[in-house]
């Protein structure tokens, strides 16, 4: 993909600012219609998510992509989950917008913290400030915001840019995240400034 940094070589395309954009698991398993894991109007949100996405290339501001692959080693997801991703439906989702310079990390996990190259270049980027998109929000949304506010960093969740397949469970989550481990804010609001 144009624009890719694999982790491992660490290639600084972005200002060293102190804001990032995390967009977690926006990947076909959850967005395409016809798959086992479609979330209901995920797609939808597509259109925010670009928008969110071109304010923080306009600000020469890093982007971060996550998508979920599940690897042979073992871990739970094999014995919790029916069905898990395979192939094409690990692909970031065709609509998504990509920029042309970000990063893109698999994580086998709910949460890409546990990659230790994913926190050494946040560091390196000089990150103080996390904003997150994506998919599920009780699942890997909630992980990466709960791991996020360990490390120290300062959480935004974009209300807007997030979905899951079961509404009440996302809803809770949205409290539970708002009670104590990031701010609750909209993509539209931010862009045009008024937070």
């Amino acid at each position: 993909m144009s624009g890719e940094s694999h982790p491992d070589r660490m290639a600084l395309f972005f200002f060293m600012g102190n804001r990032l954009l995390l967009i977690i698991d926006v990947q076909n398993y959850f967005f395409e219609q016809n798959s086992k894991a479609y979330i209901k109007g995920s797609n939808l949100m597509i259109r925010k998510i670009n928008r969110t996405i071109k304010f923080f290339e306009k600000n020469n501001e890093p982007i971060i992509f996550v998508k979920f692959v599940p690897s042979k080693r073992k871990n739970n997801f094999d014995k919790w989950w029916k069905h898990l991703p395979q192939g094409k439906d690990c692909e970031l989702y065709k609509n998504l917008y990509l920029p042309k310079k970000f990063h893109i990390f698999k994580k086998d996990t709910y949460s890409i913290f546990k990659k230790r190259s994913f926190r050494k270049l946040l560091k390196t980027l000089e990150v103080e400030k996390i904003y997150f998109a994506g998919v599920m929000t009780e699942l890997c949304v909630e992980s990466n915001i709960r791991e996020s506010f360990e490390f120290g960093y300062e959480n935004y969740l974009f209300e807007d840019l997030v979905r899951s397949r079961n509404v009440k469970y996302h809803k809770y989550s949205i409290e539970i995240i708002k009670r104590g481990f990031a701010k609750i804010i909209n993509s539209k609001d931010f862009i045009h400034g008024e937070l």
